[in-house]
């Protein structure tokens, strides 16, 4: 396993996905991937890699990961520009050695799989590429287009000077340990890239970010009783003095398939999962509202607050599986906005944890409040950006308590 250092820790907390070349030891270079578990089982699910090396403007040096399995649409592409001496001088090494560590992390920024990698054919001139690359400090949003122009050029086939692209050959070894996530509620969440239960990976780890928002943690699987009879009320629920938090998690199984499904199957898939997941937190809005009891995983009974607007989330694997959709344009959140008479939201495990670290931000900066507020908060903000919205894969910037 790799364990970052904290600046490499905070750079890989706050940006979605980007891959950085590192030296943790002199001669043995390697690749930090961090994004989200949907792309990175789409790695997992291929042994060939693709490392691009390219100058763009200002002879910044720009580098990509992507898996190549033979379908364009299911290749996943992570990109980042050099900013130190140090990474540069690690891609150099990754052309002499023709070997690499690769380490994979997710969003929760834990290093998940790691594999050894051998190059197998290299094209263009790669000193060319390391000699001549400015470093420093970059906006690399900024030139987030003209980095998918040239990938977009590669991919067509075009080799210039400027360019070098090593073939990867993994083992197929991946190696992806079990990793134990403990909250507040000294339960602990076994999570692993690799297993099959994509369902209970995602709902175990929605419930280990969200149960450190109260001193008395998240509930996972409380059921609701009315008479002799009791059934499944949500996946994870938060209630504290101000409301309650309803999240049905609804994964899709990838890698239990032998080859990696089509982009097309996965987004019906998660569009057939929304629908599902809009009914059962209708109906758990209902229930809350009625009165009924509810009980924790032990059968404990657990009191609710029982505000008039609650919180109801989906949680879906990738936002970008929806993108485009209009069955989900504004006029759908208004609707479930006005159906549970509450704030409704679509989220992603990236997006659940922006939203979390915000809150932590926000609470180191305003101690008079607490997590769970400052969570609640943020919730509502984003709800009401998704009320105006055509596109439901939206992201939200957080900056100094406030959304952009």
């Amino acid at each position: 396993m790799y364990f970052p250092s904290r600046e490499e820790t905070a750079e890989l907390s706050c940006t979605p996905s980007l891959v950085r070349a590192i030296l943790p030891d002199p001669g043995f270079p390697g690749l930090v991937v961090k994004a989200n578990s949907l792309v990175l089982k789409q790695i997992l699910h291929t042994t060939q890699i693709k490392l691009s090396v390219f100058l763009i403007s200002e002879n910044r040096l720009a580098y990509a990961v992507k898996n190549t399995s033979g379908d364009p649409a299911l290749d996943a592409t992570v990109w980042s520009i050099a900013e130190t001496g140090r990474e540069v001088e690690a891609l150099r090494q990754i052309h002499t050695k023709c070997t690499v560590d690769l380490y994979l992390f997710n969003e929760l920024v834990v290093n998940v799989a790691q594999a050894k990698l051998s190059i197998t054919r290299i094209w263009g001139e790669p000193p060319m590429v390391f000699d001549r690359c400015t470093i420093g400090t970059v906006d690399q949003f900024h030139l987030s287009e003209e980095i998918a122009e040239h990938l977009s050029a590669f991919d067509e086939g075009d080799r210039s000077s400027d360019l070098a692209v090593f073939d990867g050959a993994g083992s197929g070894d991946w190696s992806s340990p079990t990793i134990y996530l403990y909250g507040n509620q000294s339960a602990s969440n076994p999570l692993s890239i690799s297993s099959t239960d994509e369902g209970g990976q995602q709902e175990a780890l929605c419930g280990w970010l969200l149960d450190n928002l109260l001193p008395t943690g998240a509930i996972s699987n409380p059921t609701v009783v009315r008479g002799d009879e009791s059934r499944e009320l949500t996946d994870v629920m938060l209630t504290y003095e101000y409301g309650v938090v309803l999240i049905e998690s609804k994964g899709l199984n990838i890698l239990d398939k032998p080859t990696l499904p089509a982009i097309s199957r996965l987004r019906r898939s998660t569009a057939k999962h929304v629908e599902k997941a809009s009914r059962q937190l209708v109906g758990a809005v209902k229930q809350l509202r009625l009165g009924s009891s509810v009980r924790d995983s032990a059968r404990v009974p657990v009191e609710i607050e029982r505000p008039d607007t609650p919180h109801a989330i989906i949680l879906v694997p990738d936002l970008f599986l929806l993108a485009g959709n209009s069955d989900y344009d504004a006029g759908y959140f208004v609707r479930m906005t006005q159906e549970i008479n509450g704030f409704f939201h679509m989220l992603d495990p990236e997006e659940l944890f922006s939203i979390v670290r915000a809150a932590n931000r926000l609470v180191a900066r305003r101690p008079e409040i607490t997590r769970m507020m400052a969570f609640d908060f943020y919730l509502m903000e984003r709800a009401k950006q998704s009320l105006t919205t055509s596109n439901p894969a939206f992201r939200v910037i957080f900056r100094d308590g406030d959304m952009v």
